[in-house]
């Protein structure tokens, strides 16, 4: 697959938009795994809000965490991506 043809040329260098990445299956159970997350994982940061999952969010520095087992499976598909 030619991922130079998905690059964002108006962002930096290392965003692509790749569309599909995603079965429909996955894309359906992410959302849903969102859509449950209690109310206390949600942080209210400046201009968006924050699902606080892989660590504590302070102004200077993330404290990390142990992440949900859907944020693993989809941290594993998107790091065997040969960028």
């Amino acid at each position: 697959m030619d991922y130079e043809s998905f690059r964002v040329d108006t962002l930096p260098p290392t965003l692509y938009y790749i569309p599909e990445f995603l079965a429909p299956s996955e894309e359906t159970r992410l959302l849903e795994c969102i859509e449950r997350t209690p109310k206390v994982k949600w942080t209210q940061l400046s201009n968006r809000r924050l699902q606080n999952w892989g660590g504590v969010p302070h102004p200077k520095v993330l404290l990390a965490a142990v992440v949900g087992m859907i944020y693993r499976t989809v941290t594993a598909i998107v790091s065997v991506v040969p960028f």
